[in-house]
């Protein structure tokens, strides 16, 4: 049985790093589909981008906007 090193810290990844966050910001949204801030904006007037509002904060789920993207793009 081969020892474990606990002091090799390359061999650990960081699960915080490896997780999606719950709640994207727009700039962050923006950011994943590659598009400006001000469309998204647009998307979530005219499109109906799902969102969620926490006081004055808007937020978009990043489960709903995955799957928001994958009904646009099968049909």
């Amino acid at each position: 049985m081969k020892k474990i090193d606990n002091n090799d810290r390359s061999t650990i990844t960081n699960k915080a790093e490896e997780q999606t966050p719950l709640l994207l910001t727009i700039p962050q949204a923006a950011e994943m589909m590659h598009i400006s801030e001000a469309m998204v904006y647009k998307l979530i007037q005219n499109q109906s981008l799902p969102v969620v509002k926490l006081g004055r904060a808007t937020r978009i789920r990043y489960a709903a906007l995955d799957m928001w993207l994958q009904e646009r793009e099968d049909g």
